[in-house]
């Protein structure tokens, strides 16, 4: 009889021993978790790390995760602050050569960018295009308007002076 109950003593503890060595390893994974914190362009190691680490996880530990929403808000969220970066290079390069009827494209590449977060906006490759887009647009604008203005002051002086050919 005490044969028996070192049997199920060893089995016991042989249990125990699983028990503590799974819920070390989802602790590891809730703790990696955690450590993505906010969502910036740097997190991108750490939000694999956590995902590895879930994913190495047998399908019961899985859901014994208590913050595994947290993992996979990360990873949407991070998703989407590269897609935002993305849209706006993409909206950058939609204005091509600078027209004054090219307005409406600066003015949505701008609104764009100055959405985005400091973080975001470091990643922006052609950021410089679209501030040489906002200048050339500019200097076009001052001299179609004074274009605009030597025609009126023309047509004008054609109108009072009763210019005969």
């Amino acid at each position: 009889e005490s044969k028996a109950v070192v049997k199920n003593l060893e089995r016991l503890e042989n249990a125990e021993s699983v028990l503590a060595t799974l819920k070390a390893e989802i602790k590891a994974v809730e703790e990696k978790i955690s450590a993505i914190g906010e969502i910036t362009s740097d997190k991108k190691d750490a939000i694999e790390a956590a995902r590895a680490a879930y994913d190495a996880l047998g399908t019961d530990s899985k859901v014994l995760v208590s913050n595994y929403n947290v993992l996979v808000a990360a990873e949407i969220k991070f998703d989407e602050f590269f897609a935002s970066v993305a849209d706006v290079e993409a909206k950058i390069n939609a204005i091509g050569t600078v027209l004054l009827s090219k307005e409406d494209e600066i003015k949505a590449a701008r609104e764009a960018y100055d959405e985005l977060t400091d973080d975001a906006k470091e990643l922006v490759s052609n950021y410089e295009t679209l501030e040489k887009a906002e200048k050339i647009f500019n200097i076009l604008d001052m001299l179609f308007g004074w274009i605009v203005k030597i025609f009126d002051f023309l047509a004008s002086i054609f109108k009072s002076t009763q210019f005969m050919f």
